[in-house]
């Protein structure tokens, strides 16, 4: 006679578990890794998305906004977010902050500080910090950017990729808050360089529209420094809090740098000015 199949015998039974249980130790870390790195892309990304919406919003209401008004308009664009409307306030040195939770899905603070006359705001994340770029990401997306369907003519010569634009010329610099008042014929109703830029870095997910850069070649990269919110012209000859980021030796260093106004066609704009970048 046929013995029956009885499947799995109390031994095999423990030997699967057992193995089950060894490579779940094993791929857990990894597992948990990968999820962390996913909630902290996630984190980043919010902040800068807040940071947008709220400068977008001031600019709605067509005047500053009082201290009030602005904390409103916060709360309520972290609660579209998936945070909590409830918020603390606290002072360090001479600063003083608002904090939020409930956006950060590893259970970070958001730590909140109103600047420029509380038209722009910083944040930083107790999980996750400030919000940085990947260095290789962006080496790859500056050299590789394609600018030939914008059809940019400007002073005789076609821009079809950064190299073009900025040549063997080191002194060349590309600045995010080059005036943009007067419709550039080089750049149609981008207006500048510098515009065409950001919307190319924010369709590969790099949104730098709520900060100010200035941009330089430099050798065969580029170096990038970042300020970590817009300025103004009421910056001018102040110190602002500065990433610079320099693709050549794929390197990331915090500093600060001064704020200069420079002259365009149309019109002063303040920059970053680069050369009195000090690392912290």
């Amino acid at each position: 006679m046929k013995k029956k199949n009885r499947g799995f015998s109390l031994i095999e039974l423990i030997i699967a578990i057992a193995i089950l249980l060894i490579l779940t130790r094993l791929l857990a870390p990894q597992f948990m890794k990968y999820m962390e790195k996913a909630r902290k892309a996630s984190c980043l990304h919010a902040m800068d998305v807040i940071a947008e919406e709220y400068m977008a919003k001031v600019a709605d209401l067509g005047k500053a906004p009082d201290e009030e008004t602005a904390v409103n308009l916060l709360s309520e664009i972290i609660v579209e977010h998936g945070g909590d409307k409830n918020w603390s306030e606290s002072q360090e040195d001479t600063s003083i902050f608002f904090r939020f939770s409930g956006v950060c899905k590893s259970h970070g603070n958001y730590k909140c500080r109103f600047v420029n006359d509380l038209n722009a705001i910083t944040i930083e994340c107790s999980k996750h910090g400030g919000w940085t770029m990947d260095i290789v990401t962006l080496s790859h997306l500056l050299n590789e950017m394609n600018l030939e369907s914008y059809n940019i003519v400007s002073g005789g010569k076609t821009y079809k990729t950064l190299a073009d634009y900025f040549g063997n010329d080191t002194s060349k610099t590309l600045d995010s808050e080059a005036s943009t008042k007067i419709t550039d014929e080089g750049y149609g109703k981008y207006g500048s360089l510098a515009k065409i830029v950001e919307i190319e870095l924010k369709k590969q997910g790099v949104n730098v529209s709520a900060k100010s850069w200035v941009m330089r070649k430099n050798g065969n990269g580029y170096e990038l420094y970042l300020t970590d919110r817009k300025i103004t012209d009421n910056d001018k000859g102040n110190e602002v809090t500065c990433t610079k980021y320099d693709t050549s030796r794929k390197e990331i260093i915090t500093g600060t740098a001064k704020v200069k106004i420079k002259d365009g066609k149309n019109g002063k704009f303040p920059a970053v000015d680069y050369g009195t970048f000090k690392q912290n």
